[in-house]
């Protein structure tokens, strides 16, 4: 899983934020499709094309945590979890927004953010899922 991870993480790292395409959510969905094989990035694409939209779909929706735990758990099969394991997708708030990201290690996330993929141990963690 580590190699797997570190070599989606390199790819990601040259790719620009875009939304809808290459956003916080896009970016694990990816993730998640390589890990498990699965496609439910293919349902994400198309759901918001800029700011106000995905603002609009985080709303209709009840919040990021909702939409990720309907999400992760329907596309992916994955549970709620309090074990920290990395690989695993989660909700965090950075700096007063939530976003989300993937687990890297015990302390560290990797997230898309505004212009670039970001490592960082300087998140409080809303929600994590793991394996069901």
């Amino acid at each position: 899983m580590a190699g797997l991870l570190t070599d989606y993480l390199t790819e990601c790292a040259g790719r620009k934020f875009a939304y809808g395409t290459h956003d916080c959510a896009t970016f694990v969905a990816g993730w998640l499709d390589r890990a498990t094989g699965l496609d439910g990035l293919s349902a994400w694409l198309g759901q918001y094309h800029d700011e106000l939209s995905c603002a609009a779909f985080i709303a209709a929706g009840g919040g990021m945590v909702p939409i990720a735990d309907a999400f992760i758990t329907s596309r992916y099969g994955m549970a709620r979890t309090m074990t920290p394991r990395a690989g695993n997708p989660l909700v965090v708030d950075y700096r007063g927004n939530r976003a989300m990201a993937i687990r890297v290690s015990e302390h560290d996330v990797a997230m898309m953010i505004a212009d670039r993929l970001f490592v960082t141990p300087r998140v409080t963690v809303i929600a994590e899922w793991g394996e069901a």
